[in-house]
């Protein structure tokens, strides 16, 4: 009897999701669109894909560098104020620990 993992195991992912995953890794490891004329065509097709993917459907917590990556700089503005934004919830004092010291 031999088992068919195929049809056992089913996991779906959405293209989109696979994109979003792509472009923000990418970016995480400071890939740019200059490095990406660097590559073997091969390589960049796939790239160049999950791009206009997410071009066509941007996230709003994206960071200022995955939509430099994609192309849409009108969104780097609200990235720019998204990261300001966390930045500033991080350095809030905090008084409390003034009163333990």
């Amino acid at each position: 009897m031999t088992t068919d993992l195929q049809s056992s195991v089913k996991v779906q992912f959405s293209s989109e999701s696979l994109a979003e995953q792509l472009v923000v890794w990418l970016t995480s490891e400071g890939f740019t669109l200059k490095d990406l004329e660097s590559v073997p065509f091969g390589v960049a097709l796939p790239i160049r894909e999950a791009i206009y993917r997410c071009r066509e459907r941007p996230c709003s917590d994206w960071s200022e560098e995955v939509c430099l990556l994609i192309g849409r700089q009108d969104l780097t503005k609200q990235a720019h104020k998204m990261t300001l934004a966390k930045n500033k919830a991080v350095l809030i004092p905090q008084p409390w620990k003034e009163r333990i010291r």
